[in-house]
């Protein structure tokens, strides 16, 4: 469980019990059970009236998913991040290409597209000097952009 849940739990319950405490009121007020059941019950009523049958258990599932703790992965992608900037800085980019088709994983290799030309960008039109045309363009009519 994150630290920051537990946080929350404790701040939203201070924040209630402090609220009722400063209004004059005391602390078996808010903690009936009879009142408890008619708010949950009500609000697990309407999610269940709003949402499908899969989206309430797929939002099942999220809520116990922010209570268990889930992996760090990124001190491996810090490594990795490393290693390519070493390879950059010593071969250049284009020595990436290889590297980075070799990435299994799916967040990743979606950073990594850009380098191994399936971002699905196409290239700038370019005149016979090199400038892309738009740059010819604008330095053409004293620098001025469109």
């Amino acid at each position: 469980m994150d630290i920051l849940t537990i946080m929350g739990v404790v701040v939203g319950l201070a924040a209630l019990i402090g609220g009722q405490h400063l209004e004059g009121g005391h602390l078996s007020s808010v903690t009936q059970f009879t009142a408890a059941i008619i708010v949950l019950g009500g609000t697990l009523g309407a999610v269940m009236v709003q949402y499908s049958l899969p989206k309430f258990l797929e939002g099942i599932k999220l809520g116990i998913s922010t209570i268990k703790s889930q992996p760090d992965h990124s001190v491996g992608y810090i490594k990795q991040l490393v290693d390519y900037a070493n390879i950059v800085r010593k071969q250049g980019i284009l020595a990436l290409e290889p590297k980075v088709k070799e990435v299994k994983d799916p967040f990743f290799k979606k950073g990594t597209s850009a380098f191994n030309g399936r971002d699905g960008a196409e290239a700038a039109p370019r005149d016979p000097g090199g400038r892309p045309f738009v740059q010819r363009r604008a330095s053409r009519h004293g620098g001025q952009g469109f």
